[in-house]
């Protein structure tokens, strides 16, 4: 196992226990058993057979996939439930900020609605399928370099999953948006007209946590976050690990923007939310550009013998 899996696992093991510490001693209720079985299914399956690739029969052209694998399913239930937990922080909502730094961009996001909505249907429902594709996306990428042998982007792929589903909640957290829809009040025949991803009764749950008229956290929960989109955060990051996978990379470059410019409509995201989404990428690029030499040094046994350096005269 790779010491950038080592560190997601211990990335995961700090959330859960900072989840399950927020969520007892703040007086909320963990989601039913059976909300988990999605996840403790595919644990079942994955956990011993990496173990089995890693330990008993060692291949990790094998392994690799299955710990990534693992990760995943490890990572979303706490995910999810941190999301709806920072949004009880109540912060004021960040809208009149995002949609002032639309319009000094010259975006005008009710104008740019009318205008989506007088395309042709095909053009409106190909935007919601790009919308909704992201994770099949994902999918495609992820198999691809797995038997491509492109394990290492496969790890950056996973990492960059983790630590951007844990930031983008984070900063929503602070930095709050109850989306461009509702900022607007948009009428109830314009969602009819094109029926939005994020349509009407979307952020109801967003709502009822802020009032604290919820207490029994969920994992069947819609999306919590406005600022940043991370449906640009990932789908940039898919563009990022394909970049060397030949022509096949323009076909997920072209997925990826698609599913990016669907992001104001379907979304109903601000472009400050892209902007933020785009800058927060590139931060965690760099971060763990930076951090994988020292993890090397982090994760080096103490016990291991010194490496003998011939002497020169």
């Amino acid at each position: 196992m790779s010491n950038l899996m080592k560190f997601n696992f211990l990335v995961i093991a700090f959330l859960t226990l900072s989840v399950a510490i927020m969520t007892i001693s703040w007086g909320y209720s963990v989601p039913p058993v059976e909300e988990f079985l999605a996840v403790m299914l595919p644990l079942a399956l994955f956990v011993p057979l990496a173990l089995f690739y890693t330990y008993l029969r060692p291949d990790q052209t094998i392994a690799t996939p299955f710990w990534n694998f693992v990760l995943y399913a490890m990572v979303i239930p706490p995910v999810l439930i941190f999301g709806q937990l920072v949004i009880t922080f109540n912060f004021p909502l960040v809208d009149a900020k995002l949609a002032a730094f639309d319009q000094a961009l010259g975006f005008e996001w009710p104008r740019a609605i009318e205008m989506f909505i007088s395309l042709p249907d095909w053009v409106i429902a190909v935007s919601k399928e790009l919308y909704n594709s992201l994770y099949r996306a994902a999918m495609v990428v992820a198999i691809f370099l797995i038997f491509s042998g492109q394990h290492k982007q496969l790890e950056e792929l996973t990492t960059y999953f983790i630590l951007t589903a844990i930031l983008t909640n984070l900063i929503s957290g602070f930095l709050p948006g109850a989306s461009a829809f509702n900022f607007f009040e948009t009428p109830a025949e314009v969602y009819q007209q094109f029926n939005p991803v994020v349509g009407l009764g979307y952020m109801d749950d967003f709502y009822a946590l802020r009032n604290g008229s919820i207490t029994d956290l969920k994992l069947d929960i819609n999306g919590m976050v406005s600022f940043p989109s991370f449906h640009t955060v990932f789908a940039l990051f898919l563009i990022y690990v394909m970049r060397n996978s030949g022509v096949f990379r323009y076909v997920i470059a072209l997925w990826s923007i698609g599913i990016v410019l669907t992001t104001p409509f379907d979304g109903a995201h601000y472009i400050a939310d892209l902007v933020g989404g785009a800058i927060l990428v590139v931060a965690t690029i760099a971060f763990v550009r930076w951090l994988e030499p020292r993890l090397d040094r982090f994760f080096s046994s103490p016990f291991a013998e010194p490496k003998l350096v011939p002497q020169t005269q």
